[in-house]
């Protein structure tokens, strides 16, 4: 006898959602612990890392903490920071 709701004999409940990509605003915190972590309270420092980030493509000031997450925008994010020296 099957669990009532599920219609595959034996399937079990559905699997948690990933915590880490089911995050809306994973992009907003990622690109301001870059600018944090490069900057360091430099503002030069920190519209010098904005700037190489929308060089790169992303388009900083477009993501908001409501921002649903793209896998490759924060792969590129990831990519990004290692390339600056920024661990995440």
């Amino acid at each position: 006898m099957s669990a009532p709701g599920y219609l595959v004999s034996g399937a079990g409940p559905p699997a948690d959602p990933d915590p880490r990509t089911d995050m809306p605003g994973q992009i907003k915190r990622t690109i301001d612990r870059i600018l944090q972590e490069r900057a360091k309270a430099n503002p030069i420092l920190a519209t010098t890392t904005k700037t190489k980030l929308m060089l790169k493509g992303i388009a900083v000031d477009s993501y908001t903490e409501s921002s649903p997450d793209d896998p490759e925008v924060l792969q590129k994010l990831r990519a990004l920071a290692a390339e600056l020296g920024v661990a995440l």
